[in-house]
């Protein structure tokens, strides 16, 4: 009987959900069952498959993780990137009335009053909603800080620090390995906790 409680209590601890975002890695096989196959990416969420905010994009090509840290290894997928945008910005000039409403991308926000605005002009001028979108996510791509970062390194690292909830990054390999040894990370690409399996 003794066993059995121990047993219950044990599978009623690992089974509880937690209300605190942990971040997790969309690797290959989450994306060949969710999509494409193509789309690596890590994201912070309270659950699993709930992708409430991506961290590190599309893709990850090594990646490494302990109790504290994470590092990964990321080429920059401009295909998918310019995809996702064209895609957000269809959807919310298509389906999000509330002109104070914020839209998240990427990059940061933008009202949707700012979006429509941009967007109308284009639909009007191009007759075509598809080819608007992909001028557009062509315009912020080519304009906006965040994605001049992140392309222009071939291969960008980074480190997540769980403790404090900080990502370092992009950061070129020699800068990497200096913070890693700042930090004391012994972490290696190929590591992953033994829950992640």
């Amino acid at each position: 009987m003794r066993r059995l409680l121990i047993a219950l209590l044990l599978i009623s601890l690992y089974s509880c959900h937690s209300d605190k975002e942990r971040y997790y890695f969309f690797d290959k096989y989450d994306s060949m069952d969710m999509g494409d196959g193509r789309d690596t990416f890590i994201y912070k969420s309270k659950q699993r498959n709930i992708y409430d905010k991506i961290i590190i994009y599309s893709d990850i090509i090594k990646y490494g993780e302990d109790k504290a840290y994470i590092i990964a290894l990321q080429r920059p997928n401009e295909e998918l990137m310019l995809k996702l945008l064209e895609d957000k910005l269809g959807v919310y000039y298509s389906y999000h009335e509330d002109e104070n409403e914020k839209m998240r991308f990427p990059h940061g926000s933008m009202t949707n009053k700012d979006l429509k605005k941009s967007l109308d002009s284009l639909v009007s001028n191009t007759k075509d909603s598809t080819e608007a979108y992909q001028i557009e996510a062509e315009k912020i791509f080519k304009k906006e800080p965040f994605y001049q970062k992140v392309f222009q390194n071939e291969l960008n690292y980074y480190i997540i620090d769980k403790k404090v909830d900080s990502v370092f990054g992009p950061l070129k390999y020699d800068e990497f390995e200096r913070l890693k040894q700042k930090k004391n990370i012994n972490v290696k690409f190929g590591d992953i906790l033994f829950w992640d399996w």
